[in-house]
């Protein structure tokens, strides 16, 4: 019996293509469903049209409602993609399949692998379709003029900040353009951070999604590419309750043996993950830490008070880092590192070992960058700062664009008040 996620189709729509009616079908998991009425129209049109005119086939189900794993259920909705596969094959046509049901189900009929795999004489592509640092936090995409990442630019900064002294890095986190790359991208900019910095340094893999599927896929690829722990930021937009973030987390943990951080950033989420839910994860042994983002110090206060065993508190804001730290805080994963890890990490080692008033004269010279890292949305102005540094190229990704001119020597003037 073929075992085959299908669950559900992220868009359907006819697409006009040099003059024909075409139709293109991205599936994406765990998002939304087919309704009767789209799955009916969908095989009535491939019925009258053949599947000649099918643009890719990303992954749909032709009865509405989730496969899971389930094999009957499966094998219902399966038969009839399964046809309409081997239909394009016969005409030497192109099948495109994402996520792990269209995997297996390639599988099952072309015995391809994910990637590229010539069958008699046919190209069959098989990929996945999914969106998406003292520890100190560093900018691990970087752009040429084409929007390719530009390696040989992430190789200085791993350099940099191991010659800085940052205790760990996170790898697409999210004041990388994690939100804006694909996943084979995600993957391969792990990977390369990972066996670029061979063991010079901790490498935690950035592998939140709001699909818990696709941050269970994420992580579990980021711990065969040889991630030494996961950041997981709680899943966005879709705002799940207080039990459905606990339900989320603690599959990811149960599926992958892995250590694992949450990240609490309701400024840019729209959930917060409350103390309570925080300190039932706590309980669960390979959650070894909190990335908190709120800058609401008594959150430690309570943490503290309640988690019963070693635990990470990292700060994700630099502006109340020090304080955090004060309240028994153990590091920052930062925005203003990505430029400065050397006095960041001078910083955290001096509250680390109680010298309070050095480290709080370090931070004084870096209150100014502190705020200017946020005179437009992260990451913008720490990635022009970084390329008027010379350390990267000044391209960004869409929908963000380069740092406005007008703050340019705002930005400039809080940089030079560090050196």
């Amino acid at each position: 019996m073929i075992r085959v996620l299908l669950s559900i189709l992220l868009f359907l729509t006819l697409q006009t293509v040099v003059g024909q009616e075409q139709f293109s079908v991205y599936f994406d998991t765990d998002k939304h469903q087919l309704t009767p009425a789209q799955s009916k129209r969908l095989k009535e049109w491939i019925t009258t049209n053949g599947t000649s005119k099918i643009v890719a086939i990303h992954g749909f189900t032709d009865e509405v409602g989730s496969v899971g794993y389930n094999d009957t259920l499966a094998q219902k909705r399966v038969d009839f993609i399964y046809e309409q596969i081997k239909d394009r094959i016969a005409q030497g046509m192109p099948v495109y399949g994402s996520c792990a049901g269209m995997i297996l189900l390639a599988n099952e009929i072309l015995d391809a692998k994910q990637g590229q795999k010539s069958f008699g004489g046919l190209d069959i592509t098989v990929r996945r379709n999914a969106f998406g640092r003292q520890v100190d936090s560093f900018e691990s995409d970087i752009e040429f003029d084409d929007g390719s990442v530009d390696y040989e630019s992430l190789n200085h900064l791993i350099d940099f900040h191991i010659d800085a002294g940052t205790s760990s890095i996170v790898s697409v986190g999210t004041t990388g353009e994690s939100a804006t790359v694909g996943v084979k991208e995600h993957l391969k900019i792990i990977k390369h951070t990972v066996d670029y910095a061979s063991k010079r340094i901790p490498i935690i893999a950035g592998t939140g999604a709001n699909s818990t599927s696709e941050a269970i896929e994420l992580t579990q690829e980021a711990k065969r590419l040889g991630a030494d722990a996961c950041l997981l930021v709680t899943p966005y937009y879709n705002k799940p309750t207080q039990e459905g973030l606990f339900q989320h987390y603690k599959l990811i943990a149960e599926t992958v043996d892995i250590n694992q951080i949450l990240y609490n950033v309701p400024g840019r989420t729209a959930v917060n993950m409350s103390v309570d839910t925080t300190v039932r994860l706590a309980e669960i042994d390979n959650i070894i830490g909190i990335k908190d983002a709120t800058g609401e110090i008594d959150r430690i206060d309570d943490l503290k008070k309640n988690v019963d065993k070693e635990f990470l508190f990292l700060s994700g804001d630099d502006t109340t880092f020090l304080e955090f730290m004060r309240h028994g805080g153990k590091g920052t994963i930062s925005v203003t590192a990505n430029v400065r890890p050397d006095l960041m990490h001078s910083i955290c080692d001096n509250m680390l070992n109680q010298r309070y008033e050095e480290a709080e004269r370090i931070n004084k010279k870096l209150e100014p960058l502190h705020r200017a890292m946020f005179l437009e949305s992260n990451p913008i102005p720490v990635k022009w700062l970084l390329s008027y540094l010379g350390k990267i190229n000044s391209k960004i990704r869409l929908p963000l664009v380069s740092l406005d001119e007008k703050y340019h020597q705002k930005l400039i003037t809080a940089y030079e008040a560090t050196l």
